[in-house]
């Protein structure tokens, strides 16, 4: 019976305990579960415009970087970003967008130089320095201090007593004005010495690191991949390009340099080649034209490679017609000039970044000095000498205007292919052959000779090819 009452107690007291004791249980878990749960630290990602490109690039299947052809050749795609030096809707925006392309466009090509080959030099180093000598430490007195000390010198003319009684007066009346300023935390130095003895150092710590960077490659076949335009209707906008360089590129830019059709490769058909050019007369069309800058590559339905360039400029004076003149013409040789990028250009690229900390400690009663100082310089040179470019034909020019800053923009459109270049050739031998006079038989019986045919803010982008027959 005892032993009976007894379990029962104990079975009592465990349920009342285990079934108490349960919510907080519960509660303490859910309380650890979510500190556990929850983030020590977060961070966040700046909204960076160079992003857009480098988002294209991926959306399309591809990395910011080397890529891999399925039939093993390789590809590199680099980006760059330039601001817009100009608020939207300034003077000249269109061609200020055109500088930040090309800016852009230097970055992206700067890194693929890099990429192909570049030198590194590093230099480090960490000093453990002894303290400053008195010397020196009298040589390196603050102003201020120098100040305090000149205030306790005996300037005064001892010949003449009316000073020294202006001397007295000075005195008191300085004394009284001093009473009423706060309090000092520590009285000022009055000699040099002191000011050792306050600034003696226990020691100090250097820092030092310099990267050095050169490259120096003829780049030749780069072409753009995709350009975006951010221009917001308040404040500067930016550029960002993707450039894309390949073999095949090269090829057709060798074929160009060398003018021999034989180095042209083969590559499967396309579209017909006026269908990668942008319809001025569709809106779609119009705002893809306002972001058409450099050179795309493009394959016809008949296999053949074809060069389309574009340049841009803005006139010094809209709505003048001398002024868009103007901007035609400099569109139009912006539009050869990345042609002539294209076929090849001697591209130098160098930085150097220097990084120093200076940490001093001292016995005194200063605060520890800590300096750090970094400096960062960057050059990109692209070098191109005089080259004949035969067969780049003007196939359009259009003037449209910003979305966003309604800016004039001229845009001139040219293209150039292996036929282009076969038909410049033998137009050029014809109109540089000297006629031969005929003789009067074969005038009389001649046949006549046959003519020959010559040949929100806003925000957008426009891409090149993209499918793997372009590159």
């Amino acid at each position: 019976m005892i032993t009976r009452l007894l379990n029962t107690y104990i079975c009592t007291l465990l349920s009342v305990c285990m079934f108490g004791l349960l919510p907080s249980i519960s509660e303490a878990n859910e309380e650890l579960m979510a500190d556990i749960k929850a983030p020590l630290y977060t961070s966040e990602l700046i909204d960076d415009f160079n992003g857009k490109c480098e988002q294209f690039v991926t959306d399309a299947g591809f990395v910011v970087g080397q890529n891999t052809k399925p039939d093993g050749g390789f590809f590199y795609i680099a980006t760059g970003t330039a601001t817009i030096n100009s608020d939207v809707g300034g003077p000249k925006y269109a061609s200020r967008r055109w500088v930040a392309y090309e800016k852009a466009l230097l970055l992206a090509k700067q890194q693929t130089a890099e990429y192909l080959k570049a030198v590194v030099e590093r230099r480090t180093s960490f000093e453990m320095l002894p303290p400053q000598e008195q010397e020196s430490l009298k040589a390196n007195a603050s102003a201020e201090e120098l100040k305090e000390i000149k205030h306790y010198e005996d300037t005064r003319d001892l010949n003449s007593a009316w000073k020294k009684s202006l001397e007295l007066l000075n005195r008191d009346l300085d004394k009284k004005l001093a009473e009423t300023e706060p309090k000092k935390e520590e009285p000022p130095a009055k000699s040099l010495e002191e000011v050792v003895e306050k600034h003696k150092e226990l020691g100090s710590e250097v820092y030092k690191n310099t990267v050095a960077i050169e490259s120096a490659h003829r780049l030749s076949g780069i072409r753009v991949f995709y350009i975006g335009d951010k221009s917001p209707k308040g404040g500067k906008g930016e550029i960002c390009v993707a450039a894309i360089y390949s073999g095949k590129l090269k090829q057709i830019a060798d074929a160009m340099a060398t003018k021999d059709l034989s180095l042209m490769p083969k590559t499967a058909p396309g579209e017909p080649v006026d269908s990668f050019i942008p319809d001025k007369n569709t809106d779609a069309g119009r705002l893809a034209l306002v972001n058409k800058m450099g050179v795309d590559v493009r394959a016809d339905d008949q296999g053949n490679f074809w060069l389309i360039s574009y340049g841009q400029a803005g006139p010094d004076k809209e709505g003048s017609k001398m002024s868009r003149n103007r901007a035609r013409r400099l569109a139009q040789l912006r539009a050869l000039g990345a042609i002539r990028a294209y076929i090849g250009e001697n591209f130098v690229s160098s930085g150097m970044g220097d990084v120093e900390e200076v940490s001093t400690e001292y016995e005194g009663n200063v605060p520890d000095a800590d300096t750090l100082v970094e400096n960062v310089t960057s050059t990109a040179k692209s070098i191109m000498e005089k080259m004949d470019i035969q067969g780049a034909a003007k196939a359009d020019e259009i003037g449209l205007r910003h979305p966003t800053s309604g800016n004039e923009i001229w845009i001139a459109v040219y293209k150039w292919s292996s036929s282009t270049l076969a038909g410049a050739k033998k137009m050029s031998r014809e109109l540089n052959t000297k006629p031969k006079p005929r003789s009067a038989s074969s005038a009389s019986g001649s046949a006549p000779i046959k003519k020959k045919s010559p040949a929100t803010g806003f925000e957008g982008g426009a891409a090149g090819g993209t499918k793997l027959n372009t590159f």
